[in-house]
Protein backbone atom coordinates (compact mmCIF):
# COMPACT_ATOMS: atom_id res chain seq x y z
CA UNK A 1 0.00 0.00 0.00
CA UNK A 2 0.97 3.61 -0.41
CA UNK A 3 0.53 6.36 2.14
CA UNK A 4 -1.00 9.28 0.29
CA UNK A 5 0.14 11.98 2.58
CA UNK A 6 2.45 12.51 5.51
CA UNK A 7 3.42 15.84 7.04
CA UNK A 8 5.61 15.85 10.17
CA UNK A 9 4.13 18.03 12.89
CA UNK A 10 6.73 20.58 14.03
CA UNK A 11 6.07 23.32 16.56
CA UNK A 12 7.87 26.62 16.59
CA UNK A 13 7.56 29.42 19.13
CA UNK A 14 7.31 33.01 17.96
CA UNK A 15 8.28 35.58 20.59
CA UNK A 16 7.72 39.30 20.03
CA UNK A 17 7.20 42.19 22.41
CA UNK A 18 4.11 41.95 24.60
CA UNK A 19 1.48 44.67 24.76
CA UNK A 20 1.52 47.30 27.47
CA UNK A 21 -0.61 49.87 25.63
CA UNK A 22 -3.82 51.51 26.77
CA UNK A 23 -7.10 50.65 25.05
CA UNK A 24 -6.92 53.94 23.09
CA UNK A 25 -3.53 53.01 21.70
CA UNK A 26 -4.12 49.33 21.11
CA UNK A 27 -5.49 47.30 18.21
CA UNK A 28 -8.24 44.76 18.91
CA UNK A 29 -7.66 41.56 16.96
CA UNK A 30 -9.92 38.52 16.73
CA UNK A 31 -8.44 35.43 15.03
CA UNK A 32 -10.65 32.47 14.20
CA UNK A 33 -9.91 29.24 12.35
CA UNK A 34 -12.40 27.65 9.96
CA UNK A 35 -12.11 24.08 8.70
CA UNK A 36 -13.46 22.91 5.32
CA UNK A 37 -14.02 19.15 5.15
CA UNK A 38 -15.45 18.50 1.68
CA UNK A 39 -13.09 15.67 0.68
CA UNK A 40 -13.41 13.18 3.59
CA UNK A 41 -11.42 15.39 5.94
CA UNK A 42 -12.40 15.10 9.61
CA UNK A 43 -10.28 17.77 11.33
CA UNK A 44 -11.74 20.40 13.67
CA UNK A 45 -10.32 23.79 14.74
CA UNK A 46 -9.02 22.00 17.83
CA UNK A 47 -6.60 20.12 15.54
CA UNK A 48 -4.87 23.38 14.55
CA UNK A 49 -2.10 25.26 16.33
CA UNK A 50 -1.43 29.00 16.08
CA UNK A 51 1.40 31.00 17.63
CA UNK A 52 1.01 34.77 17.44
CA UNK A 53 2.09 38.06 19.05
CA UNK A 54 3.39 37.51 22.57
CA UNK A 55 3.71 33.75 22.15
CA UNK A 56 -0.04 33.19 22.56
CA UNK A 57 -0.98 29.57 21.84
CA UNK A 58 -4.38 28.84 20.33
CA UNK A 59 -6.52 26.02 19.00
CA UNK A 60 -9.40 27.64 17.13
CA UNK A 61 -9.83 31.22 18.38
CA UNK A 62 -7.81 34.09 19.88
CA UNK A 63 -8.70 37.59 21.07
CA UNK A 64 -5.78 40.00 21.41
CA UNK A 65 -5.04 43.60 22.27
CA UNK A 66 -1.87 44.56 20.38
CA UNK A 67 0.35 47.61 20.12
CA UNK A 68 0.06 49.52 16.83
CA UNK A 69 2.76 48.59 14.34
CA UNK A 70 3.43 48.60 10.61
CA UNK A 71 2.79 44.86 10.32
CA UNK A 72 -0.28 42.73 9.71
CA UNK A 73 -1.38 39.87 11.95
CA UNK A 74 -0.43 37.49 9.13
CA UNK A 75 3.18 38.70 9.51
CA UNK A 76 3.12 37.95 13.24
CA UNK A 77 1.47 34.54 13.15
CA UNK A 78 2.67 30.98 12.69
CA UNK A 79 -0.25 28.70 11.91
CA UNK A 80 -0.10 24.91 11.63
CA UNK A 81 -2.96 23.27 9.79
CA UNK A 82 -3.97 19.59 10.14
CA UNK A 83 -1.92 17.13 8.07
CA UNK A 84 -2.31 17.77 4.34
CA UNK A 85 -4.65 20.76 4.66
CA UNK A 86 -4.01 23.97 2.68
CA UNK A 87 -4.27 27.34 4.45
CA UNK A 88 -5.73 30.66 3.30
CA UNK A 89 -5.92 33.99 5.17
CA UNK A 90 -8.80 36.46 4.89
CA UNK A 91 -8.25 40.08 3.85
CA UNK A 92 -8.41 41.21 7.48
CA UNK A 93 -5.31 39.17 8.28
CA UNK A 94 -3.28 41.54 6.05
CA UNK A 95 -4.58 44.85 7.44
CA UNK A 96 -1.93 46.92 9.21
CA UNK A 97 -2.22 47.07 12.98
CA UNK A 98 -3.24 50.72 13.37
CA UNK A 99 -4.32 52.27 16.68
CA UNK A 100 -8.03 52.04 17.45
CA UNK A 101 -8.80 49.44 14.77
CA UNK A 102 -10.84 46.30 15.29
CA UNK A 103 -9.46 43.58 13.03
CA UNK A 104 -10.93 40.16 12.29
CA UNK A 105 -8.58 37.59 10.79
CA UNK A 106 -10.12 34.36 9.49
CA UNK A 107 -7.74 31.47 8.81
CA UNK A 108 -9.26 28.74 6.65
CA UNK A 109 -7.81 25.23 6.42
CA UNK A 110 -9.14 23.11 3.53
CA UNK A 111 -8.77 19.33 3.40
CA UNK A 112 -6.79 17.84 0.49
CA UNK A 113 -8.50 16.66 -2.68
CA UNK A 114 -9.02 12.89 -2.87
CA UNK A 115 -6.72 10.85 -5.13
CA UNK A 116 -7.66 9.82 -8.66
CA UNK A 117 -10.47 7.31 -8.87
CA UNK A 118 -12.84 5.78 -11.41
CA UNK A 119 -16.22 5.70 -9.71
CA UNK A 120 -17.96 7.53 -6.86
CA UNK A 121 -16.58 7.72 -3.33
CA UNK A 122 -18.57 5.93 -0.61
CA UNK A 123 -17.52 6.45 3.02
CA UNK A 124 -17.98 3.59 5.52
CA UNK A 125 -16.87 4.21 9.09
CA UNK A 126 -18.19 1.03 10.72
CA UNK A 127 -17.51 -2.45 9.33
CA UNK A 128 -20.68 -3.77 10.96
CA UNK A 129 -23.05 -1.00 9.79
CA UNK A 130 -24.27 -0.70 6.21
CA UNK A 131 -24.30 2.62 4.34
CA UNK A 132 -26.75 4.11 1.85
CA UNK A 133 -24.05 4.31 -0.82
CA UNK A 134 -23.19 0.61 -0.79
CA UNK A 135 -21.02 -0.25 2.22
CA UNK A 136 -22.07 -3.59 3.72
CA UNK A 137 -22.79 -4.14 7.42
CA UNK A 138 -21.59 -7.74 7.69
CA UNK A 139 -17.99 -6.98 8.70
CA UNK A 140 -16.47 -7.92 12.05
CA UNK A 141 -13.92 -6.93 14.72
CA UNK A 142 -11.63 -8.89 17.01
CA UNK A 143 -9.00 -7.90 19.57
CA UNK A 144 -6.58 -10.35 21.11
CA UNK A 145 -5.42 -9.87 24.71
CA UNK A 146 -8.53 -7.87 25.57
CA UNK A 147 -11.77 -9.54 26.54
CA UNK A 148 -13.96 -6.47 27.19
CA UNK A 149 -17.08 -6.67 24.97
CA UNK A 150 -16.81 -3.06 23.77
CA UNK A 151 -13.05 -3.13 23.15
CA UNK A 152 -13.48 -2.71 19.39
CA UNK A 153 -15.12 0.69 19.96
CA UNK A 154 -11.76 1.97 21.12
CA UNK A 155 -10.76 1.92 17.47
CA UNK A 156 -14.06 2.47 15.70
CA UNK A 157 -16.19 5.03 17.48
CA UNK A 158 -17.06 8.49 16.21
CA UNK A 159 -14.21 9.63 13.96
CA UNK A 160 -14.14 13.15 15.42
CA UNK A 161 -13.67 12.01 19.03
CA UNK A 162 -10.40 12.42 20.91
CA UNK A 163 -9.21 8.99 21.97
CA UNK A 164 -5.83 7.97 23.33
CA UNK A 165 -6.65 4.59 24.83
CA UNK A 166 -3.46 2.57 24.93
CA UNK A 167 -4.03 -1.05 23.93
CA UNK A 168 -1.53 -3.76 23.22
CA UNK A 169 -2.01 -6.91 21.22
CA UNK A 170 -3.46 -7.56 17.77
CA UNK A 171 -6.54 -5.80 16.44
CA UNK A 172 -8.41 -7.20 13.41
CA UNK A 173 -11.14 -5.62 11.30
CA UNK A 174 -12.85 -7.36 8.38
CA UNK A 175 -14.83 -5.37 5.81
CA UNK A 176 -17.35 -7.09 3.54
CA UNK A 177 -16.50 -5.84 0.07
CA UNK A 178 -19.44 -4.35 -1.93
CA UNK A 179 -20.02 -5.97 -5.33
CA UNK A 180 -19.35 -2.71 -7.21
CA UNK A 181 -16.27 -1.66 -5.23
CA UNK A 182 -13.20 -0.96 -7.37
CA UNK A 183 -9.59 -1.67 -6.42
CA UNK A 184 -8.95 2.08 -6.19
CA UNK A 185 -10.76 2.04 -2.82
CA UNK A 186 -8.85 3.38 0.21
CA UNK A 187 -8.48 2.70 3.92
CA UNK A 188 -8.22 5.71 6.21
CA UNK A 189 -6.34 5.52 9.53
CA UNK A 190 -6.31 7.92 12.49
CA UNK A 191 -3.71 7.71 15.25
CA UNK A 192 -2.60 9.85 18.18
CA UNK A 193 1.12 10.16 18.86
CA UNK A 194 3.64 11.99 21.02
CA UNK A 195 3.32 11.38 24.75
CA UNK A 196 0.43 10.05 26.79
CA UNK A 197 0.06 13.50 28.40
CA UNK A 198 0.18 15.47 25.12
CA UNK A 199 -0.95 13.52 22.07
CA UNK A 200 -1.59 14.93 18.58
CA UNK A 201 -3.85 13.43 15.85
CA UNK A 202 -2.47 12.16 12.57
CA UNK A 203 -4.42 10.76 9.60
CA UNK A 204 -3.33 8.89 6.49
CA UNK A 205 -4.99 7.34 3.45
CA UNK A 206 -3.64 4.09 2.03
CA UNK A 207 -4.28 2.37 -1.27
CA UNK A 208 -4.88 -1.35 -0.94
CA UNK A 209 -2.71 -3.89 -2.73
CA UNK A 210 -4.60 -5.88 -5.35
CA UNK A 211 -3.68 -9.19 -3.70
CA UNK A 212 -5.53 -8.05 -0.56
CA UNK A 213 -8.40 -6.36 -2.34
CA UNK A 214 -9.12 -9.43 -4.46
CA UNK A 215 -9.88 -11.54 -1.38
CA UNK A 216 -13.58 -12.36 -0.69
CA UNK A 217 -13.30 -10.44 2.61
CA UNK A 218 -11.04 -7.43 3.02
CA UNK A 219 -9.08 -8.13 6.23
CA UNK A 220 -6.75 -5.81 8.15
CA UNK A 221 -4.53 -6.49 11.17
CA UNK A 222 -2.91 -3.91 13.46
CA UNK A 223 -0.17 -4.97 15.88
CA UNK A 224 -0.10 -2.54 18.81
CA UNK A 225 2.77 -2.23 21.27
CA UNK A 226 2.05 1.16 22.80
CA UNK A 227 5.15 2.60 21.16
CA UNK A 228 4.45 1.48 17.59
CA UNK A 229 1.71 0.34 15.24
CA UNK A 230 2.14 -2.05 12.31
CA UNK A 231 -0.80 -2.36 9.91
CA UNK A 232 -1.16 -5.11 7.31
CA UNK A 233 -3.74 -6.66 4.98
CA UNK A 234 -4.40 -10.32 4.15
CA UNK A 235 -3.29 -11.47 0.69
CA UNK A 236 -4.79 -14.95 0.94
CA UNK A 237 -1.49 -16.46 2.06
CA UNK A 238 0.25 -13.84 4.21
CA UNK A 239 -0.10 -10.46 5.93
CA UNK A 240 1.26 -7.64 3.76
CA UNK A 241 2.51 -4.70 5.89
CA UNK A 242 1.42 -1.28 4.67
CA UNK A 243 1.76 0.87 7.80
CA UNK A 244 4.61 1.09 10.28
CA UNK A 245 4.41 3.97 12.75
CA UNK A 246 6.54 4.90 15.74
CA UNK A 247 6.56 8.33 17.39
CA UNK A 248 8.24 9.24 20.69
CA UNK A 249 7.09 7.10 23.58
CA UNK A 250 3.42 6.91 22.62
CA UNK A 251 1.30 6.04 19.60
CA UNK A 252 -2.31 4.86 19.77
CA UNK A 253 -4.67 3.70 17.04
CA UNK A 254 -7.89 5.69 17.25
CA UNK A 255 -10.04 5.05 14.16
CA UNK A 256 -10.14 3.34 10.79
CA UNK A 257 -12.65 3.55 7.93
CA UNK A 258 -13.08 2.43 4.33
CA UNK A 259 -13.57 4.84 1.45
CA UNK A 260 -14.96 2.64 -1.29
CA UNK A 261 -14.57 3.66 -4.91
CA UNK A 262 -17.91 2.45 -6.25
CA UNK A 263 -18.49 1.78 -9.93
CA UNK A 264 -20.57 4.66 -11.26
CA UNK A 265 -23.95 3.21 -12.18
CA UNK A 266 -24.92 6.44 -13.99
CA UNK A 267 -22.52 5.35 -16.73
CA UNK A 268 -24.90 2.51 -17.56
CA UNK A 269 -27.74 5.00 -18.09
CA UNK A 270 -25.55 7.18 -20.26
CA UNK A 271 -24.71 4.14 -22.34
CA UNK A 272 -28.35 3.85 -23.33
CA UNK A 273 -29.05 7.56 -23.89
CA UNK A 274 -25.94 9.18 -25.33
CA UNK A 275 -23.16 7.16 -26.90
CA UNK A 276 -21.35 10.12 -28.47
CA UNK A 277 -20.88 12.64 -25.63
CA UNK A 278 -17.19 13.21 -24.91
CA UNK A 279 -16.91 15.78 -22.12
CA UNK A 280 -13.12 16.00 -21.98
CA UNK A 281 -12.64 15.72 -25.80
CA UNK A 282 -10.16 12.87 -25.56
CA UNK A 283 -11.80 10.80 -28.30
CA UNK A 284 -13.33 8.35 -25.82
CA UNK A 285 -17.11 8.71 -25.23
CA UNK A 286 -18.12 9.29 -21.63
CA UNK A 287 -19.78 5.90 -21.22
CA UNK A 288 -16.44 4.20 -21.94
CA UNK A 289 -14.21 6.84 -20.33
CA UNK A 290 -12.66 5.74 -17.02
CA UNK A 291 -10.81 9.04 -16.45
CA UNK A 292 -12.31 12.52 -16.53
CA UNK A 293 -10.51 15.73 -17.58
CA UNK A 294 -7.70 13.93 -19.38
CA UNK A 295 -4.83 16.14 -20.50
CA UNK A 296 -2.94 15.29 -23.70
CA UNK A 297 0.14 17.35 -22.79
CA UNK A 298 2.12 15.34 -20.23
CA UNK A 299 5.62 16.39 -19.17
CA UNK A 300 7.62 13.18 -19.40
CA UNK A 301 11.23 12.84 -20.54
CA UNK A 302 10.27 9.52 -22.17
CA UNK A 303 12.69 6.68 -22.58
CA UNK A 304 12.66 3.51 -24.67
CA UNK A 305 9.78 1.35 -23.52
CA UNK A 306 8.17 4.33 -21.70
CA UNK A 307 4.88 5.87 -22.78
CA UNK A 308 3.09 9.20 -22.36
CA UNK A 309 0.95 11.81 -24.14
CA UNK A 310 3.51 14.53 -24.87
CA UNK A 311 2.46 16.20 -28.15
CA UNK A 312 -1.25 16.92 -27.73
CA UNK A 313 -2.74 14.12 -29.82
CA UNK A 314 -4.55 10.98 -28.67
CA UNK A 315 -1.65 8.59 -29.30
CA UNK A 316 0.90 7.67 -26.63
CA UNK A 317 4.46 8.50 -27.64
CA UNK A 318 7.64 6.61 -26.79
CA UNK A 319 11.34 7.03 -27.56
CA UNK A 320 12.86 4.90 -30.33
CA UNK A 321 15.75 2.87 -28.93
CA UNK A 322 17.73 3.04 -32.18
CA UNK A 323 17.70 6.70 -33.21
CA UNK A 324 16.50 8.23 -29.94
CA UNK A 325 13.63 10.24 -31.43
CA UNK A 326 10.12 10.43 -29.95
CA UNK A 327 7.68 8.44 -32.08
CA UNK A 328 4.08 7.29 -31.91
CA UNK A 329 3.43 4.00 -30.15
CA UNK A 330 0.72 1.39 -30.61
CA UNK A 331 -1.18 2.68 -27.54
CA UNK A 332 -3.98 5.24 -27.83
CA UNK A 333 -6.45 6.77 -25.40
CA UNK A 334 -8.97 4.26 -26.71
CA UNK A 335 -6.58 1.51 -25.61
CA UNK A 336 -6.48 2.89 -22.05
CA UNK A 337 -10.21 3.72 -21.79
CA UNK A 338 -9.53 7.47 -21.79
CA UNK A 339 -6.74 7.50 -19.18
CA UNK A 340 -3.39 9.24 -19.62
CA UNK A 341 -0.16 7.87 -18.17
CA UNK A 342 -0.38 10.37 -15.29
CA UNK A 343 -3.89 9.19 -14.45
CA UNK A 344 -2.83 5.54 -14.59
CA UNK A 345 0.08 6.20 -12.23
CA UNK A 346 -2.17 8.13 -9.84
CA UNK A 347 -4.06 4.93 -9.03
CA UNK A 348 -1.20 2.45 -9.38
CA UNK A 349 0.13 1.14 -6.03
CA UNK A 350 3.76 1.96 -5.30
CA UNK A 351 5.87 5.09 -5.46
CA UNK A 352 6.46 4.91 -9.25
CA UNK A 353 9.05 7.72 -9.05
CA UNK A 354 10.93 6.62 -12.21
CA UNK A 355 7.72 6.35 -14.21
CA UNK A 356 6.57 9.78 -13.01
CA UNK A 357 9.71 11.18 -14.64
CA UNK A 358 10.11 9.04 -17.76
CA UNK A 359 6.59 7.76 -18.51
CA UNK A 360 4.62 4.56 -17.99
CA UNK A 361 6.45 1.27 -18.41
CA UNK A 362 5.14 -1.23 -20.94
CA UNK A 363 4.18 -3.57 -18.11
CA UNK A 364 2.14 -0.83 -16.45
CA UNK A 365 0.28 -0.12 -19.69
CA UNK A 366 -0.48 -3.80 -20.34
CA UNK A 367 -1.52 -4.48 -16.75
CA UNK A 368 -3.91 -1.50 -16.68
CA UNK A 369 -5.49 -2.38 -20.04
CA UNK A 370 -5.92 -6.07 -19.15
CA UNK A 371 -7.31 -5.31 -15.69
CA UNK A 372 -10.05 -3.02 -17.00
CA UNK A 373 -10.83 -5.06 -20.08
CA UNK A 374 -12.83 -7.38 -17.81
CA UNK A 375 -15.03 -4.63 -16.37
Amino acid sequence: MVALNYVPFVLFFLMVSTVSATNEQSVSVHITTNIINDNFGTATPQDTVTFTEGGVYSKGEIDLELSPMSYSIANLTLHYAPDGYSTNYSEGCYNLLEAGKNITCIITDDDPAPPAHFGEWCYQEFANQSTACGGLGTGSYYISQDSSPDAYSWFDGNWSRFSVKLATGEYYVNFSKPAKALNTSLIKIKVYYGTSESAMPHEELYRIDNACFNQPVLSFKFILSGESIAGSCWTGSDWNVFQSLQWGDFVALSEEAMIWDMQNTSVLVLNQTNKTKDTDHDGVPDYKDLCANTTRWEEFKLGPGRYGLVDGDKIFETRNSKHGRVVNSKYTLNSTYGCSCSQILAIKPGRNSYELEYGCAKGTMKSFINEHKKK
